[in-house]
């Protein structure tokens, strides 16, 4: 009866060691893992006219859902950034399995520490928090050209070349026009 005892402490301890590493330190890091529809995804890399060969980077990849259906129906070269040790293994797997392992890379860490220069398109699903933070960051490294699709939250300051309202999709292209969804809405409408 001990063993099963210290096989059920044994069984909980790890529980709870894997429930740590794959919530906690995510949310603690800015945003809990929070997977993406894979139709919502499709549509926005067809907004952001993601072109084969191209590098996208997703700041977040999560379990790599976006990193593969870039390489797989897209033909794009896909890095993926993601504090999750445990996100970051299970998108390698997949990806593996998906057999478009040669072009996905995942790397493990804070996307705020990331040289994006090489981006064609950079993807992330955040909060407003994180957007704030990054905008300089993309402004300095993105060339132009470059598109930023983010998913939920726009970049104040900043006008979307498209937008998709249903799903909250926004696209931006480097550098990026001054200006905010307002001003794109605007722009809409005078053209009708």
């Amino acid at each position: 009866m001990s063993e099963i005892y210290s096989l059920l402490i044994i069984f909980g301890f790890v529980f709870w060691v894997i429930f740590i590493v794959w919530s906690v330190i995510p949310a603690l890091y800015g945003l809990p893992w929070i997977p993406s529809e894979m139709e919502r995804i499709r549509l926005a890399l067809k907004l952001a006219k993601l072109q084969p060969g191209e590098n996208l980077y997703d700041l977040g990849s999560g379990d790599g859902r976006v990193l593969i259906a870039a390489a797989q129906e897209f033909q794009a070269v896909s890095c993926g950034v993601e504090i999750g040790p445990l996100h970051c293994l299970l998108a390698k797997y997949r990806a593996e399995q998906a057999g478009v392992a040669q072009r996905v890379s995942v790397r493990w860490g804070s996307f705020f520490n990331i040289d994006l220069s090489d981006a064609d398109v950079v993807f992330i699903y955040g909060r407003a928090k994180q957007v704030t933070r990054l905008q300089p960051i993309l402004e300095k490294q993105l060339k132009a050209g470059a598109r930023v699709v983010s998913l939920a939250v726009d970049f104040p300051g900043w006008q979307p070349k498209t937008i998709d309202t249903e799903q909250a999709i926004f696209v931006y292209e480097m550098p990026p026009t001054p200006g905010s969804v307002n001003d794109w809405f605007m722009s809409k409408s005078q053209s009708l």
